[in-house]
C-alpha cells in the first residue's frame, strides 16, 4: 500500500506492509533494502503491526508468471 502526502516528520511518500509480529519488519527491511520509518500497532488480531517504509514498495517476483 502506497500513501502520499506531506509532512515535516516523513518523506511524501510512504509504503506500508502488515505483520504478525514487529520483528518481521525489521527482517523485510533487511531482505529487501527497503527503508523503515516506524513501525505502528493496528487493531486487527492477526495482522498486529504496520510497517512503515519510505517510498514505494513492492515484493520482488510477486505475480510473475511462472514456468
Amino acid at each position: 500500500m502506497v500513501d502520499t502526502h506531506s509532512t515535516p516528520e516523513e518523506p511524501e511518500e510512504t509504503s506500508w506492509h502488515c505483520v504478525t509480529e514487529r520483528w518481521r519488519c525489521r527482517e523485510m527491511e533487511k531482505k529487501y533494502g527497503w527503508k523503515l520509518l516506524n513501525v505502528e500497532p493496528t487493531s486487527g488480531t492477526t495482522l498486529k503491526y504496520k510497517c512503515i517504509f519510505e517510498g514505494e514498495t513492492k515484493f520482488p517476483g510477486y505475480l510473475e508468471e511462472k514456468d
